[in-house]
Formats: C-alpha cells, structure tokens, sequence
C-alpha cells in the first residue's frame, strides 16, 4: 500500500507539474495581449483560493495553491511597472501550504 501512495502522489506531482506550465503559459500568453488599460478584478478568484487552501482535500489545495501563484503573478504583472504585492493574507496563505503535510501541496 506505501508503494501505491507514493507512485499516486508522484502521478499528482506530474499532473500538479503539467497544469502549473499550463496556468503560467496561459498568464504569459494573456499578458502579452492585454492592454494597460484593462483592470481585471482578482480579487474574487484569490479569495476562493484562499478557501480552497484549507480544503480537506490534497489535489484541491494543490489547485489552489497553483491558482493563488498564477493570480499574484497577474496582479503584478497588471499593475506594473512597479507592480502590485502580495497581501499579509496572501503570505499568511502560502506560508501555511509550506507547512502542509503532505509533499505534493508542498512541492506546488
């Protein structure tokens, strides 16, 4: 049964790994072709991420810590050039998947 864990958590690790390309591929993509004077509200989607971080559930909090990474990314990029940083909740959010149990959330 470990073994089995480990090769599911490795196979989550891969598809974290894919999704995380796809997510800054996408941001990348959207940066590039938006122009300075649209304003996106992020805040809603930060919020569920911050929610779903303290989800039960790893491939959830794995998710949302992908989401929360992808959205900061944005926020900056939308406000640059100098850029809009994390908030304390945002920090406090993070810094506590690094402390999550298990090591495919961590390694997200």
């Amino acid at each position: 049964e470990g073994a089995e864990g480990e090769a599911a958590a490795a196979e989550g690790a891969e598809e974290g790994a894919v999704v995380e390309e796809t997510v800054i591929e996408i941001h990348e993509e959207m940066v590039g072709t938006l122009p300075s004077r649209i304003k996106i509200d992020l805040v809603p989607i930060v919020g569920v991420a911050h929610r779903r971080l303290r989800d039960d559930k790893a491939p959830v909090r794995r998710a949302a810590l992908s989401v929360l990474e992808a959205a900061l990314l944005l926020r900056g990029k939308l406000d640059a050039p100098a850029g809009s940083p994390p908030t304390e909740a945002d920090i406090s959010a993070v810094e506590a998947a690094t402390a999550d149990p298990l090591v495919s959330v961590r390694k997200a």
